[in-house]
């Protein structure tokens, strides 16, 4: 389990050097502001976690969520939390 909650300045960078930890079950990046969809590419490559928090991580999209969720069919075990930007207009 990692919390990395209200880290504003963790961004993508920081995502790499998670997702080399394939033992991680659980990780809260609630109001990590840097996050972009680049980041969950990474986190994308632990596989599947028990639970995963992305609550005001407003660079994110619905693409790249789906992106997190295609590598891990039955997700989410528990829901995936977040608040994704609109798309643009």
């Amino acid at each position: 389990s990692l919390d990395l909650s209200n880290c504003k300045r963790f961004s993508d960078l920081g995502l790499t050097a998670v997702a080399t930890h394939r033992s991680l079950t659980s990780l809260n990046l609630t109001h990590c502001e840097e996050i972009t969809d680049v980041g969950l590419r990474e986190i994308a490559k632990i596989g599947c976690l028990s639970s995963l928090d992305l609550t005001g991580c407003n660079r994110l999209t619905e693409a790249g969520v789906r992106t997190v969720t295609k590598f891990c069919p039955t997700w989410p075990p528990t829901p995936i939390r977040q608040e994704v930007a609109p798309p643009p207009s």
